[in-house]
């Protein structure tokens, strides 16, 4: 698995210390988040060992989801050599409620975490407090957090009659570019030579098809004209030949279409709208 992350140094010098260690933080065969080595070795605890280690979140809802739910994950390790009889034991809270479901004891240079396996939702603001239990002889420790944000599976995927379409472009001009998975989603991966549009009330949408240099070869597939909220289409300097498509005038919102350096017949059919 492959995660792009980028970890943000967050200190408070008035309530907290900054602990490091130059040793390697080990992570566990089956640690579901992995967090890297160089995050984990460094850590803070609270000026006063009596205090808890507190941040927060606001929440940010969005149009198509007013009350957006939250996975926090809290990544501790030890980073101190604690001498015999004495122990580091916290617990999480936030907005004033227990939030991890055990008492938890870093483990001395391996990475560890505590996470919810329910969204945390339902309020503007994100109070997060990491507390000593009775039992601990030192006080709270946090080395990295990070808060997921749960998305809504609803008009994600790309418009199915668009994936349909490209698709079948794909297997007929056996395409070798990083066409795998959803044309549009995530927004980071897009198709090669794709443009697409996003909106909050529906799918996202394929408005340009940039396939010029490709190497293609044959007919016009009449499948361009399922892509019906195309603006561009560029498929200039290939090996295409015969007939331009009458379908291809049936596209509503196409403006640009390039056919430059083909080996094509006859003429480009006026639109039919």
């Amino acid at each position: 698995m492959i995660r792009m992350t980028v970890w943000i140094p967050l200190f408070d010098p008035a309530n907290w210390t900054l602990i490091s260690t130059p040793s390697m933080v080990k992570t566990l065969y089956n640690d579901l988040f992995e967090a890297p080595s160089k995050v984990m070795q460094t850590a803070v605890t609270p000026h006063d060992a009596s205090k808890s280690i507190e941040f927060y979140w606001d929440s940010r809802p969005q149009h198509n989801d007013p009350s957006p739910g939250y996975i926090p994950v809290m990544h501790f390790s030890e980073l101190q050599l604690l001498p015999d009889g004495v122990v580091r034991e916290l617990y999480v809270n936030i907005n004033g409620h227990l939030w991890s479901r055990r008492n938890y004891t870093p483990r001395a240079l391996f990475s560890g975490y505590i996470y919810g396996n329910n969204p945390t939702r339902g309020y503007t603001r994100y109070n997060v407090s990491t507390d000593a239990t009775f039992n601990t002889t030192l006080p709270p420790i946090i080395n990295a957090v990070e808060i997921f944000t749960v998305i809504s599976t609803t008009n994600v995927a790309t418009d199915l009659q668009d994936v349909s379409a490209m698709t079948a472009i794909k297997a007929k001009y056996q395409v070798k570019k990083n066409w795998m998975g959803d044309p549009c989603v995530a927004q980071t991966f897009v198709w090669d030579g794709l443009t697409c549009s996003y909106s909050v009330s529906g799918p996202p949408r394929i408005t340009g098809v940039n396939m010029s240099f490709s190497g293609l070869n044959g007919d016009i597939s009449y499948t361009f004209a399922n892509l019906k909220a195309v603006q561009f289409v560029d498929l200039s300097h290939n090996n295409l030949t015969g007939s331009i498509p009458d379908a291809l005038s049936q596209l509503p919102s196409l403006t640009i279409l390039n056919l430059m350096e083909n080996q094509l017949s006859g003429s480009i059919p006026p639109p039919d709208f």
